[in-house]
């Protein structure tokens, strides 16, 4: 999710499950700065709430993760 069209399209609100810090158990790559920090710096007044459904975010992430794992062992024609 891209914290600045956030910002430009005036929302009061984000709600997210993962942490930053939760992508990289996976293979994710992104910027390693989190809403929070983002938020602070563009001294914004967006209410963040986190943790939202975190761990069923997580086991999708998990699910996902297995799921490529396993098509990239596919032999390729």
């Amino acid at each position: 999710m891209c914290f600045s069209a956030c910002l430009w399209a005036n929302l009061t609100r984000v709600v997210y499950a993962a942490h930053t810090e939760d992508r990289a158990r996976f293979g994710i790559v992104c910027i390693p700065i989190s809403c929070s920090q983002m938020g602070e710096l563009s001294e914004s007044d967006m209410n963040l709430l986190g943790d939202v459904l975190r761990d069923e975010s997580l086991q999708l992430f998990s699910d996902w993760q297995t799921a490529r794992a396993a098509t990239l062992k596919q032999p390729k024609l």
